[in-house]
């Protein structure tokens, strides 16, 4: 994409999709006795913050490899890490497959374009506001060389993803700490009210709402698409836990995202249940591919924000198992929540029950109001803060990746 165009394409797109979807987002109430919403997002936080991460990257910089670094080839083209020769802050860099945009897969977001645009970079970079908890997509760009395939520079997280975490505890005969296991459950449930319903946490129990902010369903959540990350900016010696891989998200208001199911084993009873009945179609010769990719596309497309709250239940029942284990998720999807054994302890049960309930219409939201758990969550906050008050540490050798001092904080 030619650097004169892209600028000027990213404003079109992003009017367009506002013009023609209609956003599903309400205001959430904010008379809860166990948290607050005390107004909109001010434009200062959300200018900090863009303002935070600005310096960190540069399209013009020269970048080299970093070949000490290993990641695994991403479902949607090559994943590499690359540093900048001039800041030395270093980038996960995707180099996208060539997808061509057909009458079966055309979105909104694509345009008229004849190829596929990264849905990913487009939620992430374009359609939302930054937020510290999301994953930092600083740009993306067609390589010259090969139209139709992009470039997605975004932050490196230098903690490693979940899924390391808790295997490298599991592996050793560790749980997760307590403290970590608030911690994660925090920030997990803070971000999510924010893609959900647009809510930040500010201070106390209390939290902010954007103005005009489009309710994102990731899609695909999983041990592996959270990453830990140290920064100068962590709370009591924790990393931060960021959410990545919107390459299955889409806006809850978006008639036709023409997205697939996620992974297998971690979506909610219902996906699930739609998922096995288009295993059976895909093996019917009688149905075209374009059949075939409508079914899956139908179940995307029903996808909802109760899903993603089932997906979150999975993972936070995984990191709160009593005993090691090698099976994630640990939870089998459907099973009776009534089943479920946890402490009470500081509310532990309750989130994670609330989010598990197999009937969509009991699921809690991340939310204030009557199905509302950001009480519960801002009480098991305090929890943390407690424990963080009376010292308790978890030994840098826990670490799956050993923390990295402070000041390579611009890397996050």
């Amino acid at each position: 994409m030619a650097n004169s165009q892209t600028t000027t394409e990213r404003h079109s797109l992003f009017h367009r999709s506002k013009i023609l979807l209609v956003s599903a987002f309400s205001t959430a109430a904010s008379t809860s006795p166990r948290g607050a919403i005390k107004g909109k997002t001010p434009l200062s936080t959300i200018q900090a913050e863009i303002e935070q991460r600005a310096p960190r990257y540069s399209k013009d910089d020269e970048y080299e490899a970093v070949t000490t670094l290993k990641l695994e080839r991403g479902t949607q083209g090559e994943v590499l890490v690359k540093k900048s020769l001039r800041s030395g802050n270093v980038f996960v860099v995707k180099h996208t497959k060539y997808n061509r945009a057909t009458v079966d897969n055309r979105t909104i977001l694509d345009g008229d374009r004849n190829h596929k645009v990264p849905t990913e970079a487009v939620i992430v970079k374009d359609l939302l506001k930054p937020h510290p908890n999301v994953v930092v997509v600083h740009d993306f760009f067609m390589n010259k060389n090969a139209p139709g395939r992009y470039f997605i520079y975004m932050d490196a997280c230098n903690g490693g993803d979940l899924h390391e975490q808790i295997c490298h505890w599991h592996l050793r005969k560790q749980i997760v700490p307590k403290v970590f296991l608030y911690h994660l459950i925090v920030q997990v449930s803070d971000v999510f009210a924010f893609l959900h319903h647009g809510l930040r946490h500010s201070t106390g129990s209390c939290y902010t709402q954007d103005e005009d902010h489009e309710a994102v369903v990731h899609g695909d959540i999983k041990l592996e698409n959270f990453f830990l990350n140290w920064s100068s900016r962590n709370i009591g010696g924790l990393p931060d836990i960021v959410i990545g891989d919107f390459g299955h998200a889409k806006l809850l208001s978006d008639p036709e995202p023409r997205v697939d199911c996620g992974t297998e084993g971690w979506n909610s009873p219902t996906v699930t249940a739609r998922y096995k009945k288009c295993v059976v179609k895909e093996l019917d010769f009688r149905l075209t591919r374009s059949e075939k990719l409508k079914i899956y596309y139908d179940i995307g497309k029903q996808r909802n924000l109760s899903d993603d709250v089932y997906s979150l239940g999975l993972v936070f029942a995984t990191a709160a198992n009593d005993a090691p284990t090698r099976v994630y998720p640990s939870w089998p999807v459907g099973q009776d929540e009534e089943v479920l054994s946890l402490s009470r302890e500081n509310y532990l049960r309750d989130i994670v029950y609330g989010c598990l309930r197999v009937d969509p219409e009991k699921r809690v939201s991340m939310s204030f109001g009557e199905k509302g758990i950001l009480g519960e969550v801002n009480r098991m906050r305090s929890a943390r803060d407690r424990l963080l008050a009376q010292g308790v540490k978890i030994d840098p050798t826990d670490w799956f990746r050993i923390p990295t001092p402070t000041s390579t904080a611009s890397t996050k």
